[in-house]
């Protein structure tokens, strides 16, 4: 499949500089991406391509000098996917992560939960038992409950 995906940025006017970091799809067990380039207009600027080092994500950054005006970042690709049959039977509680699944573990302090939010929780799970089937339960209270409109959205 061949995919196309547009960003249209407005910068402040009389911006002096304008940073942009977009993910980059990346090819795993469940896809290959290949082809992937980034065109920008009205101004002409090279992305250069970034791995951050803890998750290993990679992110294309452009730095736009005096933008006047949108900016468009245009990025294409194309994408192979393959289907994955999970048969997870009965799967076992894990007691003890391997040590490479740290950094996926720990607390992240750019996640605040809040109060409001962790007593919602509480409701709609009120005695953890199985995390698929509390994962399970929150998800389907998300879906029965919340909308959302990108014209109320706050960036």
């Amino acid at each position: 499949m061949d995919v196309e995906f547009t960003v249209v940025v407005t910068p402040p006017y009389h911006t002096s500089k304008l940073q942009v970091w977009l993910p980059v799809p990346q090819s795993d067990s469940a896809q290959e991406v290949t082809g992937y380039s980034v065109t920008t207009y009205p101004l002409e600027v090279r992305a250069q391509l970034e791995a951050e080092p803890l998750y290993g994500n990679t992110f294309a950054y452009l730095e736009f000098d005096h933008p006047e005006g949108a900016q468009l970042i245009r990025q294409t690709y194309r994408v192979t996917t393959r289907e994955l049959r999970w048969q997870l039977g009965n799967p076992a509680r894990v007691t003890e992560w391997p040590e490479s699944f740290g950094k996926y573990l720990r607390s992240d302090a750019s996640v605040t939960l809040g109060d409001q939010l962790t007593a919602l929780a509480r409701e709609i799970v009120p005695t953890p038992g199985d995390p698929r089937e509390d994962l399970a339960r929150i998800l389907d209270w998300v879906l029965a409950n919340l909308s959302y409109d990108h014209a109320t959205c706050s960036l």
